[in-house]
């Protein structure tokens, strides 16, 4: 109603304070964050209660240890013997080594590995393995959104602390997954990837994790070659033919897609299907590995690659 006065806060609307405010950066890595941004970070995990003294914690440097076992990084935890002494003792030591990890370590994806894997501490096993075995695809989705409960709420809070250091990253329900657009991040590669937390998109989200994995290790050619199998193993699921290999087959699983209705075929989205169809192969066929590369692709190639497929995926899921 106009009679009833509206408070903005101070610069609210105004670009120009806002950018005083806080000036914009341009996405930048985890290694390019200072120690006092780490210790930040830690400090507002703490402060909204994901990071102590906690089993999530111990699960995570635990796991960083067995992986990396020829140097552990969780130096302290690596010394305490499981079984000798309270439980919690062993928290407060994965603690520490938690932190220490976050704030001295010179590999970003030491780092990035024990994040991903505390955020993975946080699925219920049990009902994620009762999605598995659900055949009914609404109950199935409520197993699904009880799985990832805590991942999304956790994912919720590293994204925001994402978007504030402006960091290339953002925690989905498929882990990890980098970014060169915030706005196609929360649009696109967020949203799709929540639907295909389905278990039966497991394949789909294995080769995407690929993907991803890749890109960050600069394997731009992997990037596109599995991206091509991510899009060809999404619409065999949907035809009822996954793990099938054979010459021209993506070509015969966008008609069978066409065919049951899984992307519009309206007079804007029909072209766009038809772009796509094509540009997926001839990626693949020129700059992939799964072929002698004609041409050598470029970060440019594997995020138009990547964005692409998840915009593929997005319309498909949406329809």
């Amino acid at each position: 109603m106009s009679d009833i006065p509206e408070f903005r806060l101070y610069g609210d609307g105004d670009p120009e304070i806002q950018e005083r405010l806080q000036p914009k950066l341009a996405l930048r890595s985890w290694s390019e964050l200072s120690r006092s941004d780490y210790e930040v970070i830690l400090q507002e995990l703490f402060n909204r209660g994901w990071i102590g003294p906690k089993m999530e914690v111990l699960a995570a440097v635990n796991y960083l240890n067995r992986k990396l076992l020829r140097d552990p990084p969780g130096k302290r935890l690596h010394k305490t013997r499981p079984g000798h002494g309270p439980e919690y003792e062993r928290q407060e030591v994965a603690y520490a080594d938690f932190r220490e990890i976050v704030q001295k370590s010179t590999s970003e994806d030491v780092v990035l590995l024990m994040l991903s894997a505390f955020v993975e501490a946080h699925i219920k096993s049990y009902a994620l393995n009762a999605a598995r075995k659900e055949r009914g695809k609404v109950k199935r989705r409520e197993y699904v959104d009880d799985a990832f409960e805590y991942v999304d709420r956790l994912a919720t809070t590293f994204n925001y602390i994402f978007r504030q250091f402006v960091l290339n990253l953002r925690v989905t329900r498929n882990g990890f997954v980098p970014v060169q657009d915030a706005k196609i991040a929360e649009a696109i590669y967020t949203p799709a990837l929540k639907a295909l937390s389905d278990p039966k998109y497991a394949g789909v989200n294995d080769d995407l994790a690929k993907m991803f994995a890749d890109y960050r290790s600069r394997n731009f050619s992997e990037v596109i070659t599995k991206a091509h199998s991510a899009v060809q193993r999404f619409l065999q699921i949907h035809a009822g033919e996954e793990g099938k290999n054979a010459k021209g087959e993506l070509g015969q699983l966008f008609l069978a897609a066409k065919t049951n209705g899984l992307f519009s075929t309206t007079r804007f989205g029909e072209p766009l299907i038809n772009v796509l169809k094509g540009y997926f192969p001839s990626e693949r066929a020129t700059k992939s590995t799964a072929k002698p590369a004609l041409a050598e692709a470029t970060w440019r190639d594997a995020m138009l690659m990547m964005d692409l497929t998840m915009v593929f995926l997005k319309h498909c899921l949406d329809a």
